[in-house]
């Protein structure tokens, strides 16, 4: 078993020191892609939820296939509106803004079908496998419920 060692404890504080010692590699051209802000911008709202994120700093890098990381600013401007929205394709959002934008658009989407199946009505039949098939309220007549689950 290995032993416990004291550690040297970790700074939790703003500590901008390593983004300061980064420099701007002109033999590459760093790309930015939307599925890397994303998940750096999903990363951030994961760390905000929880209370930990930084309140007023919103840069995050991403490990290059060459073994470099590439900082970006998640609230800086620079990324065209979803495919699924109307309006001016040349306003960019930031990846903060557009990470929340499609998260309320889902959880709008979401809504809507929890509404949609809420409302619907299905046709209940009973299943040899329900454990109240000897006292279910359809007792095998196939009758219309609001849900697909055998009442209880």
């Amino acid at each position: 078993m290995c032993a416990r060692r004291d550690g040297h404890g970790s700074r939790l504080g703003p500590d901008h020191s390593f983004l300061d010692a980064a420099v701007t590699d002109t033999e590459r051209n760093a790309r930015r892609h939307v599925g890397d802000l994303m998940q750096l911008a999903h990363y951030y709202a994961l760390l905000d939820a929880a209370g930990i994120a930084s309140p007023g700093w919103f840069v995050a890098g991403v490990c290059g296939t060459e073994g470099v990381i590439v900082w970006h600013d998640l609230s800086e401007p620079n990324l065209p509106p979803p495919d699924h929205v109307d309006g001016d394709p040349d306003v960019c959002l930031s990846a903060l803004a557009r990470y929340n934008f499609e998260f309320t658009y889902r959880l709008g989407i979401f809504a809507a079908a929890e509404d949609h199946l809420a409302t619907r009505r299905h046709r209940c039949w009973p299943s040899p496998l329900c454990a109240s098939s000897a006292t279910c309220a359809v007792g095998g007549s196939g009758a219309v419920t609001g849900s697909r689950r055998c009442p209880t």
